[in-house]
């Protein structure tokens, strides 16, 4: 268990293993081509503005590759010119000793269980290969539960793949504002995203964890399209891949997007109130009915994408 941990510290897989569970399992649903976006680098962006108060708001990708940086100018500006940046969760929560220990407590199997005994042959077979293209230990994937170890390999294959969690936009910003001293808020705590996990049942999480491994290869093509939509700004895209792709299954739809999506809008508008604020979350939160950009405006805020 101490070198598994180790590995993962060295990957700077800590939060990213959490965030990118959601576009990693959504993508996986994601039927066919999207259609290609236009080759521009705008970015997902917009303003909010109410009672003479600008801010902004901003779609993340929680794993880039190099070629995505520099990022748009009206991105960049939106940070230059806020007084305070608000993120869903720290990615540095979990490198203290209580969270890593809880993460471990409910992502891992307490002695005497396995993987093995828990999840269907044919599905352990396709773990094994997967596990072992990617350099995982298998006595480690013996000890993940089913949701661990689909988010493992899926952010090891990212990272093969060239994306990597320290370049994600949230962390590019976080550092950026941690360095002027910028203050910095959360929407919500790194062990909440374990919680909105679990909060899927166990027949729930298995089934997602067999089409994430089934479709490996696939999720990498889709993310690259992803970037390359939110490089465009194209909110349709966007949402397809994300949101449509998770209203496959509403249970999913509901948890992953809607309840956090409600959550999240008055810790928002506290921001709002108190200043230029810069809010960056994943991009499918921003998308679709009921995504913040719906729930802003409804709320009197208007909203501008850049």
């Amino acid at each position: 268990m101490p070198a598994l941990r180790g590995r993962l510290r060295r990957a700077g897989l800590a939060l990213a293993l959490l965030w990118v569970l959601q576009p990693t399992l959504v993508l996986a649903q994601a039927r066919g081509p999207a259609a290609a976006p236009r080759p521009v680098n705008k970015g997902l962006i917009w303003t909010v503005e109410r009672d003479g108060k600008t801010s902004w708001l901003v779609g993340s990708l929680h794993l880039l590759p190099p070629e995505a940086y520099p990022l748009p100018a009206a991105v960049e500006a939106a940070f230059q010119s806020s007084d305070m940046l608000i993120e869903e969760a720290d990615p540095d929560e979990l490198r203290t000793p209580d969270a890593a220990a809880e993460l471990l407590k409910r992502a891992f199997f307490p002695p005497g269980q396995t993987l093995q005994a828990t999840v269907a042959a044919s599905t352990y077979k396709v773990i094994v290969e997967r596990a072992t293209q990617a350099g995982l230990p298998l006595e480690a994937v013996q000890r993940m539960r089913p949701w661990m170890v689909a988010v493992t390999l899926a952010a090891l294959e990212m990272q093969s793949a060239g994306f990597d969690p320290a370049l994600g936009i949230d962390r590019h910003f976080r550092d950026r504002a941690v360095a002027m001293k910028k203050p910095v808020r959360t929407l919500e705590a790194a062990l909440d995203q374990v919680a909105m996990l679990e909060a899927l049942g166990p027949a729930l999480q298995d089934a997602l964890v067999i089409e994430a491994l089934q479709g490996a290869s696939t999720e990498v093509t889709q993310v690259r399209t992803l970037m390359t939509a939110w490089q465009a700004g194209d909110t349709a895209v966007i949402e397809r891949l994300l949101v449509d792709s998770a209203k496959d299954s509403p249970a999913i739809h509901q948890v992953l997007f809607i309840d956090r999506n409600k959550r999240w809008v008055p810790k928002i508008e506290e921001c709002l109130a108190a200043g230029r604020c810069m809010v960056v979350v994943g991009a499918g939160h921003l998308v679709g009915t009921d995504g913040l950009v719906d729930l802003l405006s409804q709320r009197g805020y208007r909203l501008t994408q850049r």
